[in-house]
């Protein structure tokens, strides 16, 4: 598997908060609020392999293949053409959150472990900013029930 580049882009968004995600294209957006919540560019590191990950992976197309072949299914079982339209205005949505199956998520944290060992990194970097981001967002409930239902348990993650 033949590493591309990818370009990093940094935003500020007070709505999204501490994040980085992977969009089409081969591009990388990290917060600003998320370079000041890095105790350390190590933690960055880990975010960015992560994050690399759904690049090279190609995770953010897959999704959207996905439900694009879910809204498929449901207009030739439902006949309503209205689904596509419905689905065509949800793409930029879905780009811009860019929410990825537990599966995906834990392919992407293994290919960060594999990442960084192979950089003499230690993976708890990863652990150390994964728990502290949980921990954020533990107080917020819509958030903590939106990173639940997308991602694995933070301390399955972490182990």
């Amino acid at each position: 598997d033949v590493m591309q580049p990818a370009s990093i882009r940094f935003c500020s968004s007070k709505k999204i908060g501490p994040n980085a995600f992977a969009l089409p294209g081969r591009h990388i957006i990290f917060t600003d609020q998320m370079v000041h919540f890095a105790e350390n560019d190590k933690e960055l590191l880990g975010i960015f392999a992560h994050e690399l990950a759904h690049v090279q992976k190609r995770h953010t197309m897959r999704h959207i293949l996905q439900n694009s072949a879910t809204a498929l299914i449901l207009v030739l079982i439902t006949g309503d053409i209205g689904t596509i339209s419905s689905l065509s205005a949800a793409i930029p949505t879905l780009l811009v959150q860019a929410k990825f199956s537990r599966s995906f998520e834990t392919e992407a944290d293994d290919y960060a472990k594999t990442f960084l060992e192979q950089r003499q990194v230690s993976p708890g970097y990863l652990a150390d900013i994964l728990e502290r981001l949980q921990a954020e967002i533990a107080g917020k409930e819509s958030a903590a029930e939106e990173f639940l239902s997308t991602h694995p348990l933070t301390k399955d993650r972490i182990r």
